[in-house]
C-alpha cells in the first residue's frame, strides 16, 4: 500500500491577484509542517509541501495529478490545506444556498466544482482524506454528488475533515489553527494507536466550547474503524 500527502498552507496572498489584499493568515505555515511532518513520520512513500507563492492555480493541479499517478487500489491520498476560504455566487445551480465554497490560493479562489473534477481523476478505489483547516470549508470538495450538470464526481472512498460548516469560520494564530491544533493535542495525548471515527471524535470534544464545531463528511465506504493515517 503506497500512502502520499499533498499539503498547502498559504499566510497571505498576492496582492496583484487580490485587488491589493494581502490575505494576511499567519499559523497555516505551521499547519502545513504539523501535517506535512506527521505523514513523513508515519512512513508515507512521498510527501510535499507548499505555501504562499508555490501553492497557485498553476503549481498545484500539475503536483495534485503527479502525486495521484503511482497511486493504485487501497492506496491513500493526502490533501490537507490551511488557508483561507470563501464563497462566490454559484453559477449552475447544485447549490441549495446559491454559494459554492472555495479555496483561497496564492493567485485566486478554488472553486468546490474544480476540486470535484480533480478528484473525479483519481482512480476509485484510491482513499482520499482531505483536510481543510479553513472557512466555509464542510462541503468545498462537494463530494460524490455524481453528474450534477454533467460535472463528473469522485465516488470512491472519501474523509472530509473540515475546520467548520459552510457558513461558519476557522479560527487560528501565528501558532497554527484551532482544528489543526487541536488534531495535533490528541495525536500527542493518545496512548494507542486510534481510527479515523476516534481520532475526529476526539478533535470535536476537545474543541466543545470554541467559536466553530469541525465537520467530518464520510462518502463511498470510506472505513473509519481502520487506523488514522493507514
Amino acid at each position: 500500500m503506497k500512502r502520499v500527502a499533498l499539503c498547502i498552507g498559504l499566510t497571505r496572498l498576492d496582492p496583484a491577484a487580490w485587488d491589493g489584499w494581502t490575505g494576511d493568515c499567519p499559523g497555516c505555515d505551521q499547519d502545513l509542517l504539523w501535517t506535512a511532518s506527521r505523514a513523513h513520520t508515519r512512513g508515507f512513500d512521498g510527501v510535499g509541501g507548499l505555501t504562499n507563492a508555490l501553492a497557485s492555480a498553476a503549481t498545484l493541479g500539475p503536483l495534485f495529478d503527479a502525486a495521484v499517478r503511482p497511486l493504485e487500489a487501497g492506496d491513500l491520498l493526502v490533501l490537507s490545506a490551511s488557508c483561507h476560504g470563501g464563497q462566490v455566487p454559484d453559477t449552475d445551480g447544485d447549490e441549495a444556498d446559491g454559494l459554492d465554497e472555495t479555496l483561497c490560493l496564492w493567485d485566486g479562489e478554488l472553486v468546490d466544482d474544480l476540486i470535484a473534477e480533480q478528484f473525479a481523476n483519481v482512480p476509485r478505489s484510491v482513499r482520499i482524506w482531505f483536510i481543510t483547516d479553513s472557512c466555509h470549508s464542510k462541503t468545498v470538495h462537494r463530494g460524490r454528488i455524481a453528474g450534477v450538470f454533467g460535472t463528473p464526481r469522485y465516488e470512491g472512498p472519501l474523509l472530509h475533515w473540515a475546520g467548520c460548516d459552510d457558513p461558519g469560520f476557522s479560527w487560528g494564530d501565528k501558532g497554527g489553527g484551532a482544528f489543526t491544533r487541536a488534531f495535533s493535542r490528541v495525536e500527542s495525548r493518545a496512548r494507542r494507536e486510534l481510527s479515523y471515527g476516534e481520532t475526529f471524535e476526539r478533535i470535536v470534544a476537545g474543541m466543545e466550547g470554541q467559536r466553530q464545531t469541525p465537520q467530518m463528511i464520510v462518502e463511498g465506504g470510506f472505513d473509519l474503524d481502520r487506523p488514522a493515517w493507514s
